[in-house]
C-alpha cells in the first residue's frame, strides 16, 4: 500500500501496474497518438495485441467458422499476419499510402511492424505517419468485415481514399481547434492540405 499511495490519495495507476505481470510496454505513443482518430486507435490497439477477431483467433476459440480462408483474398488462412501483411489486397492498399506520404517504407512483417510502434515519436511527421497506419488498419479491417458479412468488398482505390480524406481531415480539424501553433505544425498542415 505504501508504494500506491502518495499524499494520502490512493494511485490507481501505480496499483495497476503493480497487479499486472510483467512489465508494461512504454512505446505506445505510436497507437494512441492524439492526431489518430479514437476508434481508429482501438482497433490498432487490438490489431497491436492480435485480439481482432479474424479466424484463426476464432478457431482457437473453438467458435465454428465455414471456411478458414481470408475473406478478402481467399488465398490462405486469415490472421493479423496475413490480414495486414501478406493477403494482396492489404499489400496494394499499403503500397499505395505509402506512396502518397513519399515513399515511406512499411515494416515488412507482423514482428517488424509491432517493434515500430512501440518506437517512440520524434516529430510531428511520426505522428501523421502513426495516424495514417490507424487509419489503414482501421479501414482494412472494415473491408474485411465488408468482405465476411455483406459478400462484397470495396476497391484497393476506394479504401486508399477513405484513407487520406481521413488523415487530412484530421489534420485539418486538429489545426482548427489549436490557435497556438509553431511554424513547423503550420507546414505540417499545409503539406497535407495540398495532398
Amino acid at each position: 500500500m505504501n508504494a500506491v499511495v502518495c499524499k494520502g490519495k490512493l494511485k490507481l495507476n501505480k496499483l495497476y501496474l503493480l497487479s499486472i505481470s510483467g512489465s508494461p510496454r512504454t512505446g505506445m505513443k505510436n497507437i494512441w497518438c492524439k492526431l489518430s482518430v479514437p476508434k481508429y486507435r482501438f482497433i490498432l490497439w487490438q490489431a497491436f495485441h492480435q485480439k481482432l477477431l479474424t479466424r484463426d483467433l476464432l478457431q482457437h476459440c473453438n467458435i465454428p467458422i465455414i471456411s478458414q480462408c481470408c475473406p478478402v483474398c481467399e488465398s490462405d488462412m486469415e490472421s493479423h499476419a496475413h490480414l495486414f501483411f501478406d493477403c494482396l489486397f492489404s499489400r496494394k492498399v499499403l503500397q499505395s499510402v505509402a506512396n502518397w506520404l513519399g515513399d515511406l517504407i512499411w515494416p515488412g512483417n507482423f514482428q517488424s511492424w509491432c517493434c515500430w510502434l512501440e518506437k517512440p515519436s520524434k516529430d510531428d511527421l511520426s505522428w501523421v505517419v502513426a495516424a495514417t497506419l490507424a487509419a489503414s488498419v482501421y479501414f482494412i479491417w472494415k473491408n474485411r468485415n465488408k468482405c465476411w458479412l455483406e459478400n462484397c468488398c470495396f476497391s484497393v482505390a476506394h479504401v486508399d481514399v477513405l484513407i487520406r480524406n481521413s488523415v487530412k481531415d484530421r489534420v485539418n480539424n486538429l489545426s482548427r481547434r489549436s490557435k497556438n501553433l509553431n511554424l513547423r505544425e503550420k507546414l505540417m498542415i499545409h503539406f497535407f492540405s495540398r495532398l
